[in-house]
C-alpha cells in the first residue's frame, strides 16, 4: 500500500536532488513532464519524467516540494490554464 505523507503534516526528511533526466525531442501533441521526487511507504522514490498529451490552452505545473514550519510538503503536478485562456 502507498502511503502519502499528510498534506497538513508533511515530512521531516527533505527531498534529495532532483535528477538529471535526458529530455526527449519534442513529440507533435504531447508534453514532457520531468521527474520528481514522491513519498511513498515512508522514503522519497523517483518518479521517471513521462509524456502527457497536451491540453490546448493549459499548461503543466510540475510536482514540487516546500520547505513550511520545518516540515516538508509535497504538491502534486497538473494543469492549469494559460493566461491568455483566462481572459478570454
Amino acid at each position: 500500500m502507498q502511503t502519502q505523507p499528510d498534506p497538513l503534516a508533511g515530512v521531516t526528511t527533505a527531498p534529495p536532488p532532483l535528477r538529471d533526466e535526458a529530455v526527449p525531442d519534442p513529440r507533435s501533441g504531447y508534453v514532457w513532464v520531468g521527474g520528481y521526487w514522491d513519498w511513498i511507504n515512508g522514503r522519497h522514490f523517483w518518479v521517471s519524467g513521462r509524456w502527457f498529451p497536451e491540453r490546448r490552452g493549459y499548461h503543466w505545473q510540475p510536482s514540487h516540494w516546500i520547505l513550511r514550519d520545518s516540515r516538508w510538503h509535497f504538491l502534486a503536478g497538473g494543469w492549469a490554464a494559460d493566461s491568455s485562456a483566462e481572459a478570454g
